[in-house]
């Protein structure tokens, strides 16, 4: 693979690694920044956005092919392979059928490739993912607080996601910034909390801040695997208790209190009704449930294998009557894979996401699979009950994210393979003489 590489770069002396860099840092930095309204200029299916991922990865390939070979980025390129095929066939599928966005949907495909080959550039070189958190993540929250003020629309799940991830980086000590992007993140955060009163990126935020506080602790990382589960869900169950307290405490106030509350009133309000028949948010709860119920049984049903074809309508309602919704998925990206594109597909999803946070876990020693740890946790929390992978705009960083976390941690593994250990240059030490 490497003379394959090196073979690329002699004849098309155009792949300047300085162009690809810029191609992939203008497209995740400003997707980051700006959210939908940089991801979707231009017109489908060709947005700037995708097409600046894409030629990234098409210029860099002389430097992240040669690791591919690697066991982790193996298996995620033979992931990403399968998931494009399945997506690919989709896709096909669902322009055929007439279904809406189908053409759209074709980012579930693109984006594992991409992450294939950000997991190579992490692995050749793991501190391009430090430079590029450095010099972009302290936008993020800027950007979202500078685009709202200035009245221009915003998902709520994917602000909060982009938020998630920076408050992750900076949850390590010693991160460059540190105190500016955690003031300036939480004042973001406050302010999603205050507009949009939205459960998902709030999740997704405390999720990422407690999964990097947790891998990071020293203790836990000498701790048997036993030890060390226990230790996580003890901080889990802290974590829950802390709240459970918090919410009985607002919920023996009355209604128009909890609303009243700074900051987090509209949300402890959004959060009490959920169980609520009636309300729109025990509404949006149900909703949710029955797009899932319909979502796999139709996949069963009809086509457990390739899906029944990208942008299928989802047809779900809580009355008597089924409400065809033509503009959103199942909210569950998981499940989302499965509807569109098979059972098998979604199974692969899984797995990489859970192999990338596994491989950041035994490396965390490395600050960078810490917060890596964290921000895959809160792609996670995202996409469990929203349309994340499903749009290029939350599916870009999405998939960023997992790539950087199997890359970093395959060139973590391969520095302590070749680095002696410490006792092992102990023993090398000649005995000096009394």
């Amino acid at each position: 693979m490497t003379a394959v590489a090196g073979n690329l770069r002699t004849k098309a002396p155009f792949l300047s690694p300085k162009v690809a860099n810029l191609a992939l840092a203008v497209w995740l930095a400003g997707v980051l920044i700006f959210g939908r309204a940089f991801a979707e200029i231009g017109h489908e299916p060709f947005f700037v956005a995708d097409v600046l991922a894409i030629s990234g990865v098409a210029l860099s390939i002389p430097r992240w092919w040669p690791y591919m070979s690697q066991p982790g980025l193996r298996s995620l390129s033979l992931a990403a392979t399968l998931l494009a095929l399945f997506n690919m066939q989709s896709v096909f599928r669902g322009v055929e059928a007439g279904y809406p966005s189908a053409l759209k949907s074709a980012c579930m495909g693109i984006y594992p490739l991409v992450a294939v080959a950000i997991g190579g550039l992490a692995a050749h070189d793991p501190n391009v993912v430090r430079r590029f958190a450095n010099r972009s993540l302290l936008l993020v929250p800027l950007g979202f607080l500078v685009m709202a003020q200035a009245g221009e629309s915003y998902i709520a799940a994917a602000s909060g996601m982009y938020l998630a991830l920076a408050l992750a980086w900076a949850a390590v000590p010693g991160t460059a910034r540190r105190g500016a992007i955690v003031v300036s993140t939480l004042i973001a955060a406050g302010y999603l909390a205050e507009v949009a009163a939205k459960r998902g990126p709030t999740l997704a935020i405390l999720v990422a801040v407690c999964g990097a506080r947790i891998a990071m602790r020293k203790d836990v990382r000498t701790q048997s695997p036993a030890r060390q589960m226990g230790a996580i869900i003890a901080w889990c169950l802290s974590i829950a208790l802390v709240c459970t307290a918090l919410l009985v405490l607002v919920n023996s106030s009355s209604r128009s209190n909890q609303k009243n509350l700074p900051i987090v009133g509209p949300l402890v309000d959004r959060l009490m009704a959920s169980t609520q028949a009636g309300t729109e948010s025990g509404n949006n709860v149900a909703l949710r449930l029955e797009m899932w119920r319909y979502a796999l049984t139709a996949t069963a049903r009809e086509h457990p294998f390739i899906g029944v074809g990208a942008g299928r309508p989802i047809e779900a309602g809580l009355g008597p009557d089924a409400i065809v919704n033509r503009k959103s998925g199942p909210h569950n990206s998981f499940i989302g894979y499965a509807f569109y594109s098979g059972f098998p597909s979604a199974i692969l999803v899984v797995f990489v996401f859970v192999f990338a946070l596994k491989s950041c876990w035994k490396h965390r020693k490395n600050p960078l699979c810490v917060s890596l740890f964290g921000a895959v946790s809160a792609v996670l929390a995202t996409c469990m009950t929203n349309v994340a992978l499903e749009t290029p705009y939350i599916a870009g960083p999405a998939w960023a994210v997992v790539g950087a976390g199997f890359g970093v941690a395959a060139a973590t593994q391969a520095r302590a393979k070749t680095e002696p250990s410490e006792s092992t240059e102990a023993a090398a030490r000649p005995v000096s003489e009394a």
